[in-house]
């Protein structure tokens, strides 16, 4: 296994992941989430560790990038990779979001739907960067 196409695609899901997500949540979607908390207080830091937002943003970019090769058995095309990565969306949004709901009180129904349905956008955009990063890398490594 060619190590440069899986280090590129990591980094290009890593980017479409971070900053796709503080746009939706730093920004688009603030207030939002805000109107649609549930009745847990004292939850939310009031400053972040952007270290652990890194560190977690790096480890769902590998895990990513290791399935989609798994996944696509060499075959990269953006459709695909969206696809798979719309179902890694469904599995991790919809999957631990009904959990989220069934077990905490931090969000409202409303705002754990559009949570999921964010996942699936974004995890889709992430592939979908996966799936073309592998195809461009690979081409020009042959």
């Amino acid at each position: 296994m060619n190590s440069l196409p899986n280090l590129v695609a990591i980094v290009a899901s890593f980017l479409i992941l971070f900053f796709l997500n503080y746009i939706f949540y730093g920004i688009l979607a603030a207030e939002f989430f805000e109107n649609h908390s549930g009745s847990a207080t004292g939850v939310q830091k009031q400053d972040v560790d952007m270290i652990f937002i890194f560190l977690g943003t790096v480890v769902q970019a590998i895990a990513l990038t290791f399935l989609y090769v798994k996944w696509s058995q060499g075959k990269h095309d953006i459709a695909s990779g969206f696809r798979f990565g719309a179902l890694a969306g469904l599995f991790a949004g919809f999957g631990m979001t009904f959990i989220m709901y069934g077990t905490s009180n931090l969000f409202d129904m409303t705002a754990l739907v559009v949570d999921g349905i964010w996942y699936i956008i974004l995890y889709g955009l992430s592939g979908a960067v996966i799936a073309l990063s592998m195809k461009k890398v690979t081409a020009r490594s042959s």
